[in-house]
């Protein structure tokens, strides 16, 4: 008797797992609870920090992405433009901001076609809010410019 009241007052505080701050454990994460991410869609576009780079999140594979392994392909451009951007330096860093000592695989960036490139694995594997971090260096865009552009996505 007094295990299971032990047991039940864990899953209830949410001491059962690595869970979201929400306080829940991981099990019942809720992503339409959670204002902090996009809804998933293919298409979904967010702006660089300083306005410079957009970047549409084209496809995942998984769509919507899953926990475990995905296959991102997103595609560049400059705001002021309009102009799809080839060689650019991309970097990507998933992280979860309830969890920042959590890492995760390292990403794969590769050029797949105009201002398109690919990002494999986007490896998300627990539930919760993920922050997907691109770092974007473009030589060709004015004297040079050094950005970030985050996707915020909740993977139930």
């Amino acid at each position: 008797m007094v295990r299971a009241l032990v047991f039940s007052a864990l899953v209830l505080l949410g001491i059962g797992g690595c869970g979201s701050s929400a306080g829940t454990s991981s099990d019942f994460y809720m992503c339409a609870t959670d204002a902090r991410a996009m809804p998933y869609q293919s298409g979904m576009s967010v702006m660089s920090s300083t306005g410079v780079f957009a970047v549409e999140l084209l496809s995942s594979s998984p769509g919507p992405p899953v926990r475990g392994q995905n296959t991102w392909i997103i595609r560049v451009d400059e705001v002021a433009t309009g102009s799809l951007l080839d060689e650019l330096d991309v970097s990507v860093t998933p992280r979860m901001p309830d969890h920042p000592s959590h890492g995760t695989r390292p990403v794969v960036v590769t050029p797949s076609g105009p201002g398109t490139y690919t990002l494999e694995p986007v490896y998300l594997y627990m539930p919760g809010i993920w922050n997907i971090t691109m770092t974007i260096v473009g030589s060709m865009v004015g004297t040079g410019t050094t950005d970030t552009a985050v996707i915020p996505i909740c993977i139930p």
